[in-house]
């Protein structure tokens, strides 16, 4: 849950990022849906045009929001995203 009003110390932090899934498993989770991403498309596979950015924004917020990390499906809004604004860092902004 977030401390609304309290700023964490490097230790709460710590701790709950602790309590969560290994940088590497989120990883593997979202390396696993870049290519199922709008498929057709073809922008959001590997070595697609916008696969290297979807894939940054996924795992930044996985690390940002470790209390949320990363869900099957987030994909798909950053995906929009991506197509929508003029940087990767507007998308993750908006996201």
């Amino acid at each position: 849950p977030l401390n609304v009003g309290h700023e964490d110390s490097a230790g709460d932090r710590a701790d709950r990022i602790a309590d969560h899934e290994p940088f590497e498993t989120v990883r593997a989770h979202v390396d696993a849906d870049l290519p199922r991403t709008f498929p057709t498309l073809g922008l959001f596979k590997a070595d697609g045009p916008l696969g290297e950015q979807l894939r940054s924004i996924l795992l930044a917020f996985a690390v940002y929001r470790p209390d949320l990390g990363y869900v099957q499906g987030m994909s798909y809004l950053a995906a929009v995203l991506c197509l929508s604004t003029a940087s990767e860092v507007a998308a993750f902004q908006c996201f």
